[in-house]
């Protein structure tokens, strides 16, 4: 035998001896019965490729972050070559910018009316509009709204590709997050309302997008045969009902933790009939799904007697710690969580799981994905922002997210440690030092790259007489007088000011409306009473147009049950919003949104 000949026979002998290490580690993975063999062959190798690549992107990552300025003045200089043809970018002179400090002195912040008229031409298909190389958009992502009316946002292809960036963080430190096991996450999907431009590029949520992608797909227990459920109340039920089977999920998903809590408690409210599809294998006549998908589904279930004995007997002692009392190899649930928008929703959720960390992944908003959070395992998230993926910069604010006159953005080396800030962000698909709107505040470094925390957002904010009052201080005063209400949970909020109101003229100071959702009681007027002394207490520019009567005491009014399920529901069958993209507004902005919950109040509570 040659050389080659030798050559070729240990690279064999090599490869074989690969193989079946890799057929011994696969095959030591304990694996769901109801997970196939062929899905749990792409499982595994998508963990373990997953892992390579984390590596690989974690070292790269980690290099940027000691090279923080030089790494964004590339991405924005990349950016400016790129569209520099375009007709946004001649009209701003990009042929001429040659660094990143002559980018800042020369290109103005940026809102999204500077944008409208380049959008619009662009959903007309007029491409070179915004884009240099005049090739369509991915998609346009559709924002949620949450501070006026939904807004399109044109995604470029790299604006929908986060894979490796995620498996770079998921590479390193964060590696427990994504273990190498066949263990699956229980999650749930509502198929998005899409629709389409005149030229034919579709518009809707970049979340279910990337939901919808086959490396989603492949790490939950939800089937391919029920992402097609349009019907909100079906997809959870739908969810659940796969989820349970497998005593083996290791992992809860959820978007945010308002819908991580609606999850929770749809299980409590339906469980009977999940334990009772499980147990005859089929899914129940009154759950709404098309004939086509309700087969295939049923096709897939088979009787599980034992399961369902099982969760029938942790079930009936009560939903404290249910989730690791039915998955008990569970050790995470992922749901973002930040901002106080979402600290109501998070506390609600914690009597469900119990000693369960909650950990809130990914800062992403439509216009990109923003950072990761690389603090498992700590009450507060620390999200590092990405430099090689949009250049942020941060205008100081004050603590009601309030900009001083002349105030100036500072960028990312600049900002300080419990300082907030207003994010700008300049990104892969055509914005430009524009003003996301999200307060941030600066909670550390991650060498040179600072880590935040998703406060609020700007356009949240009461402002009856001039005292603008941010999401942030309200909630904190309403969860302190809740606190004070014994057995009372609250459920859900909105605010708003009293000139949206037919009835909240009269005469009266201007004031806050309050509606509230609660469980275990509603809530006397002394108790109600409270909101407004707690905020009395811990705002002193409210309680200053309080004493004189500049602003009148708040009216907090109880609302049906179910009134906010209801109005979510309103809200996204009539828009493009993905049902776990959609947040609660925390203040109304228009007569009509406040006319709904005057008319779902429920009688006065007498003291």
């Amino acid at each position: 035998m040659g050389v080659v000949g030798v050559i070729l026979s240990a690279a064999a002998t090599a490869l074989l001896a690969l193989a079946a290490v890799i057929v011994i580690d696969f095959l030591r993975l304990p694996r769901s019965r109801h997970l196939p063999w062929k899905r749990a062959v792409l499982l595994y190798l998508l963990r373990r490729g997953g892992r390579l690549v984390g590596y690989l992107k974690w070292r790269q990552f980690v290099k940027e972050s000691k090279n923080l300025l030089q790494t964004q003045e590339q991405f924005v200089l990349n950016q400016i070559r790129a569209n520099a043809s375009s007709d946004y970018g001649r009209a701003h002179n990009f042929s001429s910018i040659t660094s990143l400090e002559e980018f800042r002195r020369t290109q103005p912040i940026t809102t999204y009316s500077d944008y409208e008229d380049y959008i619009s031409r662009v959903e007309r298909g007029d491409y070179g509009a915004m884009f240099g190389d005049r090739q369509p958009p991915a998609m346009f992502g559709c924002s949620s709204g949450t501070t006026g009316r939904a807004k399109l946002i044109p995604i470029s292809t790299r604006g929908l590709d986060f894979t490796a960036m995620v498996a770079g963080f998921y590479g390193s430190e964060q590696r427990d997050l994504l273990p190498i096991s066949l263990g699956r996450s229980l999650s749930t999907f509502c198929a998005p309302r899409y629709r389409f431009t005149d030229s034919g590029i579709k518009i809707g949520s970049v979340m279910a997008t990337a939901m919808q992608s086959p490396t989603a797909t492949l790490l939950g227990t939800l089937p391919p045969e029920a992402m097609t459920i349009g019907d909100q109340e079906a997809s959870k039920y739908v969810g659940l009902l796969f989820g349970l089977r497998d005593p083996n999920v290791e992992r809860l998903d959820g978007s945010f933790a308002s819908n991580m809590f609606t999850l929770l408690k749809f299980l409590e409210d339906h469980w009977q009939s999940l334990v009772r599809d499980l147990r005859r294998g089929r899914l129940d006549e009154k759950v709404n799904v098309t004939p086509e998908v309700r087969e295939k589904l049923n096709e897939l279930l088979q009787p599980e007697p034992e399961r369902a004995a099982q969760l029938e007997v942790e079930f009936s002692k009560g939903f404290d710690n249910i989730m690791m009392r039915i998955f008990p190899k569970m050790s995470l649930v992922a749901s973002n969580s930040s901002g106080s928008s979402m600290a109501v929703y998070k506390e609600r959720c914690r009597p469900y799981l119990g000693d369960l960390t909650i950990h809130s992944p990914i800062y992403i908003c439509t216009e990109g994905l923003l950072g990761m959070n690389i603090r498992h395992g700590r009450d507060r998230p620390g999200y590092v922002l990405v430099p090689s993926e949009a250049y942020l910069e941060f205008l100081p604010v004050d603590d009601q997210g309030v900009a001083a006159e002349g105030a100036q953005p500072v960028q990312a080396n600049e900002v300080e440690v419990g300082k907030m800030y207003e994010i700008i962000i300049t990104n892969v698909s055509g914005f430009y030092r524009y003003r996301l709107g999200d307060i941030v505040e600066v909670v550390g470094f991650f060498n040179q790259i600072p880590l935040v925390d998703f406060m609020f957002r700007n356009g949240q904010m009461l402002n009856v007489n001039f005292e603008k009052l941010s999401e942030q201080s309200f909630t904190s005063s309403l969860e302190s007088a809740v606190h004070c209400w014994g057995g009372i949970k609250l459920l859900d909020f909105t605010t708003a000011e009293s000139v949206l109101s037919r009835e909240g003229a009269d005469g009266q100071p201007p004031h806050y409306l309050v509606f509230l959702e609660t469980e275990g009681g509603i809530p006397t007027e002394k108790q109600k009473n409270m909101i407004d002394e707690k905020l009395c207490e811990q705002n002193y520019v409210y309680k200053s147009f309080r004493v004189k009567n500049a602003i009148g005491p708040m009216k907090v009014m109880s609302v049906i049950p179910g009134t906010f399920s209801k109005y979510r529901d309103q809200l996204i069958s009539g828009s493009s919003t993905f049902l776990l993209q959609f947040k609660q507004p925390r203040v109304l902005r228009s007569e009509k949104q406040v006319q709904f919950f005057m008319e779902h109040r429920l009688e006065e509570k007498k003291q």
